[in-house]
């Protein structure tokens, strides 16, 4: 077998630390899960070519608006942080397809969200949500999965979720309508 050419092993590289990094270029894939960071690390906004990006399990109570400069990003994993909101800039992000922002403190999503036009997935269990933006209809064409479970909607809080994204597979812990 011929070897591969370096672009290749460059491109399939998984960097697990910002050390690592010489040339922001060439982060394609950067896993910081666990890294027990406080803060996002703004050196990671000159990561342009950047496609996955893991911050779970860290303890980050929020994120730079400047995050919309990730244009290339497909994945985003923040779950397990302490976000108590996430920035409409967020929205900009027309790559993305999965964000994953369980077990944070999140109260509401910025509708801007709803502009993400070629997400799959969305995974929000655990956190404070009971409503969606109305503007968050436009995702019923690509959205696949929902995950709100664990969070404290009232049965017709559901039954409106329901009805902004008909077409979706939604995940919640359904509350019974008994009188």
């Amino acid at each position: 077998l011929a070897a591969l050419p370096a672009s290749f092993a460059q491109r399939n590289r998984v960097y697990t630390s910002l050390d690592e990094v010489v040339c922001p270029d060439s982060v394609f894939e950067l896993n910081l899960k666990r890294a027990g960071l406080r803060e996002f690390p703004v050196r990671i906004l000159e990561f342009r070519n950047l496609e996955k990006l893991d911050m779970s399990r860290n303890k980050m109570i929020k994120l730079p608006v400047e995050i919309n400069c990730l244009k290339n990003l497909i994945y985003l994993n923040l779950n397990h942080n302490r976000l108590d909101s996430v920035p409409k800039e967020l929205g900009q992000l027309e790559k993305l397809e999965t964000l994953i922002l369980s077990r944070n403190r999140i109260l509401e999503l910025p509708a801007e969200l709803g502009e993400l036009c070629n997400l799959k997935e969305l995974r929000l269990l655990s956190n404070g949500i009971i409503s969606l933006p109305e503007n968050f209809r436009k995702l019923d064409k690509t959205l696949k999965i929902l995950d709100l479970r664990a969070n404290p909607q009232t049965y017709e809080q559901q039954e409106q979720i329901k009805s902004v994204l008909p077409s979706v597979e939604i995940k919640m812990t359904y509350v019974c309508n008994c009188q």
